[in-house]
């Protein structure tokens, strides 16, 4: 079976002692979540990434210091540079401390040649730059036909946040209203795909895909309908899911898959949304 992967990260570091100096330089991630990693599995060794991948979208997650964005982008370009198989999408939090070093980073040493895309962490609690600053700045990824992948509200924030949870959602749809090209969602859109069955709100999503990376409830999806399957893409974000192996999230999603719709949800989908870009 070929699987199209729009969630999967990986990270530079060598060792152990490397994540645990790291930890508060990635956002989002509770303290001691990383250590409980394997780094086998952080550096996604070749063998795991031939054997049970054809195609994936591979992301990191964002940097407040640029000498580690910097690490972070030698290990792409080295591991990765199969561009039919692998696309690199560069992870962005565009706060006030970090919003310059990435415009500089993507678009003034024109590291978007070798990105395929940007993933936004979208989060209105980490002092988060004007929304219309952010609009210009994806804007720009699309002049340079970059894919545009946005996490509605990070699930490390969720829980302390849930008051608010619903204006990060509608700011998100707000950005979505101002773009031209098409995006991809993490998450199912954090409940965003509900939008689609209200006729207003659908207009705006109509060019909207979502993947379903966690926190999604993957019983969900045995309640979508015909158009609402042909919108969802395959997102394992492994290896941050908890489950024990990659095969256990591929399996959990087919149980909740009609028959019919598992080549499309796993590849066909999202290998079509490629042509959106001439990929």
């Amino acid at each position: 079976m070929q699987i199209f992967d729009t969630e999967l990260r990986s990270f530079f570091f060598n060792s152990l002692k490397d994540i645990s100096n790291l930890n508060r330089e990635l956002i989002y991630k509770k303290k001691n979540f990383l250590e409980n990693l394997n780094i086998n599995k952080l550096k996604l060794k070749n063998n795991f990434l031939e054997k049970n991948i054809t195609k994936a979208l591979v992301t990191s997650l964002p940097y407040n210091n640029y000498k580690n964005l910097i690490k972070q982008d030698n290990y792409f370009k080295e591991t990765f540079n199969n561009k039919d198989k692998f696309y690199c999408l560069l992870s962005l939090c565009l706060n006030k401390k970090n919003y310059e070093i990435y415009e500089k980073f993507l678009f003034k040493y024109q590291n978007y040649k070798f990105y395929r895309g940007v993933e936004l962490l979208y989060d209105i609690h980490d002092n988060i730059v004007d929304i219309n600053k952010i609009i210009s700045f994806l804007k720009k990824c699309e002049k340079k036909n970059l894919i545009v992948k946005i996490w509605p509200v990070h699930c490390g924030k969720m829980i302390n946040s849930l008051p608010q949870l619903r204006g990060t959602i509608n700011e998100v749809y707000y950005i979505i209203s101002k773009l031209r090209r098409p995006v991809i969602l993490g998450g199912m859109g954090c409940g965003m795909i509900n939008y689609l069955f209200f006729q207003k709100t659908n207009k705006i999503l109509n060019q909207t895909f979502f993947s379903t990376s966690i926190p999604f409830s993957l019983n969900n999806l045995n309640y979508l309908n015909k158009r609402t399957y042909s919108k969802i893409f395959f997102g394992s974000d492994y290896p941050f899911t908890g489950k024990k192996n990659f095969n256990e999230i591929v399996n959990k999603h087919k149980k909740n898959l009609p028959t019919k719709e598992i080549s499309n949800v796993f590849f066909n989908n999202a290998n079509n949304f490629l042509n959106h870009y001439n990929y």
